[in-house]
Formats: structure tokens, C-alpha cells, sequence
């Protein structure tokens, strides 16, 4: 059945042409299962005005997710993981650029489903690092991953590292977090306090600073 929103009303009206079209019975249904089972208005109490004899049974699936929700409430661990899978939801969701480069990986995703080991790779590192020290040391992180990029003969496991490097969206939360954590002890009124020269010397006395309000 096509409905055109989840209200229990709606529901309701698309049962009754459903059991109307194939001429079934109410006073015959046994049970049903739903999600909405509320007390006054919910689809379970509107087919229990209908055949009172009716089996209503919450959604076992529905069930289960509500008590692990509750369940976890008040486990630490997985409210701050479930803080960080919220975080990147709505990072990606509020930006087009950034949804656009979360696509770019998941197409390299596909391309390169087993890059190689992590022995392989600081094999490959090894050799590397060397090139980056004597040939590529005045060039940026860019152009060194850009680089690395088009050498798959040589490095094929770090190549692809640096492919989906090169697509992984960069944030500035953290340098911006600490300048607001500054904000709070680089105060204007601190930031404009007289230096230890600036003052005159009838305010020195026994080596301590003193104002007089």
C-alpha cells in the first residue's frame, strides 16, 4: 500500500479500502502487528473498535531499537560515539561542497576495495621518503601527494593512500576552537593593561603593583 505519510488516520483509511478491495472480513483478522499502538488515536486502538477480539503486538523490531536507545542513555562511551556520528552527519548534510567529496570517496571506495597491508605500505614508505627528502623538500604537501599519486608502478598501495587523501575535506573546528578558548583568557581588559615599564614609579611599592581607586 502507497501512503502518503505515516499518521495513524492515513494508515487506517488505506487498511479499510485494502480489506474493502479484497473482500476480507474484519470480525476474521486475528492479529496485528504496528508501531503505532498509541491509546486513543493509534491504528491498534482503532481496529480494536472494529473487532474487539484482535490481537495488537508492538512492533518486535521497533521495540528492540527503543529499548537499545534507552539502554544506552547512560552508557559514556556510546553517547560520545553516537555525539561523533551526529557531528558527521550534519558536517557533511550542511555543506555541498563537503557531500560532494564524501561522493568522490565512496567512487574511490569502490575502485580500490583491498588497497594493501599496512607492512606493504611502510615498505613502500621506505623508499619513499627518501625521494621526498632529496627531490621533493621545497614542495608543498599537495604536490607531494600529487605527485605520489601518478607513481602507481612504484608505490601502487601509497598512490591510492594519497588519491583518497587528496579528496578527504579539511576543516578549520580545531585552529578556530582554540582561538575562542584564547578569547576567554586574552580579555580586552588584559589586552590593554599597562606593561611593568609603561608605569609610573609612584606606583611601585615593596616591588608590588598598586592602583588606587
Amino acid at each position: 500500500m502507497d501512503l502518503p505519510d505515516g499518521k495513524a488516520d492515513t494508515i487506517m483509511i488505506s487498511l479499510k479500502n485494502f480489506f474493502t478491495t479484497h473482500q476480507l472480513d474484519t470480525n476474521r483478522l486475528i492479529g496485528f502487528g504496528s508501531v503505532i499502538v498509541g491509546r486513543n488515536t493509534g491504528v491498534a486502538t482503532q481496529l480494536e473498535a472494529i473487532n474487539p477480539e484482535m490481537l495488537n503486538v508492538n512492533c518486535i523490531a521497533h521495540r528492540l531499537a527503543l529499548a537499545s536507545v534507552q539502554a544506552s542513555s547512560n552508557i559514556l562511551y556510546l553517547k560520545k560515539f553516537k555525539d561523533i556520528m551526529r557531528q558527521l552527519f550534519y558536517f557533511y548534510q550542511n555543506s555541498a561542497v563537503r557531500m560532494q567529496g564524501l561522493k568522490e570517496i565512496e567512487k574511490l571506495a569502490k575502485q580500490f576495495p583491498s588497497i594493501g597491508t599496512s607492512d606493504a605500505a611502510e615498505e613502500e614508505f621506505t623508499s619513499l621518503r627518501y625521494i621526498i627528502a632529496s627531490k621533493m623538500k621545497d614542495q608543498t604537501l599537495r604536490q607531494v601527494l600529487e605527485k605520489t599519486t601518478k607513481m602507481t608502478d612504484l608505490y601502487p598501495i601509497l598512490s591510492k593512500y594519497c588519491q583518497i587523501d587528496l579528496e578527504v575535506p579539511v576543516s578549520t573546528s580545531d585552529c578556530e576552537r582554540t582561538f575562542s578558548t584564547l578569547n576567554r583568557v586574552r580579555t580586552i581588559l588584559r589586552n590593554t593593561q599597562p606593561t611593568h615599564s609603561e608605569l609610573p614609579d609612584d606606583n611601585l611599592h615593596g616591588g608590588t603593583f598598586y592602583t588606587e581607586l
